[in-house]
């Protein structure tokens, strides 16, 4: 009697299953979530907490969103070229950038730029989190040299948020990368003190004015106790795109005024390369 209930009840919890596999299969379908191709594991993946990337994107779509490191010079982003000086462009590259050092993912054109402009306008928080997770895994081994304390975004002024319905992309996908990296996510300590042109509708010579002064310290009402919030941290400064790097470097000043010990820049993408040269 017993053998005949517990086989009912395994009968019962298989069809369950089967059921329950139908019905996620329907909602995340074996394919890419960037292209539509099929993937070797079920997107109900998703449903995880650490989710293998593999199973969300298929290997066309991922050589298509990340280069290899060793391309880009790591104070500036520029394309190193074939007997350029050791990891950078130039012996004496950028060196008046107030961050320590810039990782972009990849070249901002073709997938990657649509998945960027996807994320500006659009409140895609999984594709955020997805790209994140493609970021923490193609820039790994700069991301544990590191050691960052603390992650934080790229602010945007309230009036652009409210008219973007609350997207902020950065802010998304800091988060997630401070959850990834073990690390604090101290976006909400810093703001944007004034509004700004957009940054693409400047000329390349005016963005640094464009921007100046235009980030400082807010302290949150819950978290005032904490005086210096960046005092002797490390910092991953998390922008979408860099093109001239007038953004993340006046924020970059903003935190080194006080107290970070050091500035690491993450972002998706470099824009501006085919008007950068190497001399």
């Amino acid at each position: 009697m017993k053998d005949k209930t517990a086989n009912a009840y395994e009968k019962t919890i298989t069809t369950l299953s089967n059921l329950a596999e139908l019905a996620l299969q329907a909602i995340y379908p074996n394919v890419c979530l960037l292209c539509g191709a099929a993937t070797p594991t079920a997107q109900r993946a998703l449903l995880r907490r650490n989710t293998p990337i593999r199973a969300l994107v298929c290997q066309n779509c991922l050589e298509r969103v990340v280069a290899s490191s060793n391309v880009f010079c790591y104070r500036c982003g520029a394309i190193i070229r074939p007997g350029n000086y050791s990891g950078r462009c130039q012996p004496r590259c950028a060196k008046n950038f107030a961050f320590d050092r810039i990782y972009p993912m990849n070249f901002y054109r073709g997938l990657l730029r649509a998945v960027i402009l996807r994320l500006k306008h659009e409140h895609d928080p999984t594709l955020a989190k997805l790209f994140a997770k493609i970021y923490c895994e193609a820039r790994a081994k700069q991301l544990e040299a590191f050691q960052p304390d603390c992650v934080v975004a790229t602010p945007m002024n309230w009036r652009r948020r409210a008219l973007r319905g609350g997207v902020n992309a950065p802010a998304t996908i800091a988060k997630e990368l401070a959850r990834t990296l073990g690390a604090l996510d101290m976006s909400a300590y810093l703001r944007r003190a004034r509004a700004t042109a957009p940054q693409t509708s400047v000329e390349w010579a005016k963005r640094a004015v464009n921007v100046s002064g235009a980030f400082e310290l807010r302290r949150p009402i819950f978290r005032r106790a904490i005086l210096d919030p960046f005092a002797g941290r490390r910092v991953v400064l998390v922008d979408d795109a860099f093109t001239t790097g007038a953004t993340v470097n006046e924020i970059a000043r903003v935190l080194r005024e006080n107290g970070a010990q050091a500035v690491y820049v993450a972002t998706l993408a470099r824009a501006g390369l085919g008007l950068i040269h190497n001399s």
